[in-house]
């Protein structure tokens, strides 16, 4: 038999393996497959719905913190996101030109 205190709420659960418990105290005394296999079910529904839970409690702390950008902040992160895809575009560009003739010596010997 295995004893094992679970939580803060220190609820007692049986485990019990084809062993007989035997307890003097009928509250004590567990329903051996049903209690074991409803138990089983909480701890794995609790694996799942723990993160899930913290997830939207971040999620919902984030969302919080946020604010709507004035038309300064704004117009900064629009002209910052379009230097960067007009940089993208010429490294992209550049290295298609660059390898363009490398592919064509490759392919044009075989």
């Amino acid at each position: 038999m295995n004893l094992h205190l679970h939580g803060a709420s220190s609820q007692i659960i049986f485990v019990s393996y084809k062993k007989k418990i035997s307890c003097k105290s009928s509250f004590l005394k567990p329903r051996h497959s049903i209690f074991f296999l409803r138990q089983r079910e909480m701890d794995a529904l609790d694996t799942v719905v723990d993160p899930l839970r913290d997830f939207a409690k971040d999620s919902v702390r984030l969302v919080k913190r946020c604010h709507k950008p004035d038309r300064n902040e704004f117009s900064k992160v629009a002209f910052r996101t379009a230097i960067g895809f007009v940089v993208m575009g010429f490294v992209g560009f550049f290295v298609k030109l660059i390898f363009i003739p490398i592919n064509n010596i490759i392919v044009g010997s075989a």
